[in-house]
């Protein structure tokens, strides 16, 4: 995590126009039906494994990962460095009184954070470019996009160089955890890879697919990959 938030906080304060990813099983598996959304995702400046599933794939296949960075955790410590070094955000996402729930808690927990603009995701494909405008001119240091996959990052992909923002993340339903809408799992669950487990007892019929088909397939396909890699060292 602090090597995340050191190389977010390091592309605030150098340039403009970058953006962060949080891998889970669903995106490897839209990355794989979709080869422009797999673009999106190497085109980030810093790609992180959100997915329990992400960090055993990696395990199985040889090459694991430093941990897990949990884009709901992100986003509080990015929360809490850009109140102390006086970047200013901009929140994109989820429904109208869900944001303005969030934005008091977040003004509440950080009274010095310097929150420039915040908007909720229901707008149209026609007013995208006023959404886009609305942002460029507040000139947002750190944007938060809080839309469903893959909207927030085909929106931050195709729009980053017009947002005239210093970095970008995704950060899907932790608007609604900062709300109270959705409750987080007990830190034990956090550590031994459980979280999605209380995700699919609150959302079930929208979440079931995501994490046991999504889970499935990838670890399928590490599997697969696995087995290939030996069957190419036997035949080398």
């Amino acid at each position: 995590m602090q090597t995340t938030v050191d190389r977010c906080r390091h592309l605030i304060r150098n340039g403009r126009g970058a953006y962060q990813v949080s891998i889970n099983a669903l995106k490897v598996d839209l990355a794989k039906q979709n080869g422009r959304f797999a673009d999106l995702l190497w085109g980030s400046a810093v790609a992180s494994a959100d997915g329990q599933s992400i960090l055993w794939a990696a395990r199985m296949l040889g090459r694991p990962l430093p941990g897990r960075v949990n884009g709901t955790d992100l986003m509080q410590h990015l929360l809490t460095t850009a109140e102390s070094e006086g970047f200013s955000t901009y929140i994109l996402g989820a429904r109208r009184e869900v944001l303005d729930r969030a934005v008091r808690r977040i003004r509440e927990q950080h009274p010095k954070l310097n929150i420039s603009g915040a908007r909720n995701g229901y707008f149209a494909a026609s007013e995208e470019t006023q959404v886009v405008n609305e942002i460029r001119e507040t000139a947002p240091d750190l944007l938060f996009v809080a839309l469903p996959s893959p909207r927030k990052e085909e929106f931050i992909a195709t729009h980053i160089g017009s947002l005239n923002v210093g970095l970008a993340m995704g950060v899907g339903g932790s608007v609604d955890v900062i709300a109270g809408d959705r409750v987080r799992a007990p830190l034990w669950m956090q550590r031994v890879g459980l979280e999605w487990l209380v995700r699919l007892a609150q959302e079930p019929r929208r979440m079931w697919r995501r994490y046991l088909m999504g889970n499935v397939h990838l670890l399928f396909r590490a599997v697969r990959e696995l087995i290939s890699a030996r069957r190419e060292r036997r035949q080398g």
